[in-house]
């Protein structure tokens, strides 16, 4: 198996969830991380994603070491 790319979202808006929602359905790679201050966007994007999702980029990039930032 080849390695995934690893695919952090900053917000997770309307946008932000499309995105996730596209990102997700590609098999080679893997939503590691969302990052939004807003506590309503971050408890929706914990209902839908398998993934660490804190309110800033700086604790995503930590804690997730994405490959590539959708912003």
């Amino acid at each position: 198996m080849t390695e995934k790319w690893r695919v952090g979202i900053v917000g997770y808006g309307d946008r932000g969830s499309h995105f996730a929602d596209v990102w997700s359905k590609i098999q080679s790679v893997e939503v590691v991380g969302v990052a939004d201050p807003d506590p309503r966007a971050r408890e929706r994007a914990r209902a839908y994603l398998n993934c660490a999702v804190v309110p800033t980029i700086e604790h995503m990039i930590g804690n997730a070491n994405p490959n590539i930032l959708i912003v």
